[in-house]
Parts: C-alpha cells; sequence; structure tokens
C-alpha cells in the first residue's frame, strides 16, 4: 500500500493512511482519512489492529478508534481483546470506537 493508492481508493489527494500488512493468511488493515476532518494524534500498530487516537475537527470531541482484524484461534483472540483492554484502560479518552473483522462464529453452519 502506498500513497497513490490511498488516493485513489479516497479519491482525493489530501489524505492521511496508515496500514497493518496482512499475516500469513490474514488480510491487513487498512486506515484512510482526511485531516479536514480527523487529526491523528496517536497510533499504536499491533498484531491484528491499528488505534488511532485523536480530535474530530467538526466538534473537537477526542477520539480512538480500533480497527481490528481478530485471529481464529481462540488464544490468539484472547490475547488480542486483552491487548485491546489493557489500552483501554490507560487511556484517558472516554469515546472509544471498536470496528473490524471480529471473526466470530455464531452458527454451527458458518
Amino acid at each position: 500500500m502506498d500513497e497513490t493508492m490511498c488516493q485513489v481508493l479516497w479519491e482525493d489527494s489530501e489524505v492521511k493512511w496508515e496500514a497493518n500488512p496482512a499475516e500469513n493468511s490474514a488480510d491487513g488493515i487498512l486506515y484512510v482519512w482526511s485531516e479536514s476532518s480527523f487529526v491523528l494524534e496517536k497510533e499504536a500498530v499491533g498484531s491484528g489492529f491499528i488505534l488511532l487516537e485523536g480530535t474530530w475537527k467538526g466538534d473537537g470531541e477526542k477520539i480512538t478508534i480500533v480497527n481490528i482484524y481478530s485471529p481464529c484461534d481462540a488464544n490468539l483472540k484472547r490475547n488480542l481483546w486483552n491487548l485491546i483492554r489493557q489500552l483501554r484502560s490507560s487511556s484517558h479518552i472516554k469515546l472509544w470506537c471498536i470496528v473490524g473483522d471480529f471473526n466470530r462464529v455464531r452458527r454451527l453452519s458458518e
């Protein structure tokens, strides 16, 4: 992933981005945003997640957004959620949004 690809995807040259490449057969994670709407202040990239902390310009609200690509393995999934929980407990930001692919099986038919 590079800046030109992100500009094409976003259809704007004023784009910021962060990527976490694929691991093994798991897909990677890509964040794309415009600094006219969101100002990045802190980030953390780890196995299976990207965390962005910043300010929404419209209302000046501080927010943490976590994009997850959860592993299927139960132990690895538990480790990821424990790490996210630790990051949350050490954060002074109250507004959090956690999105992504949680790889949660709801039915045996899945």
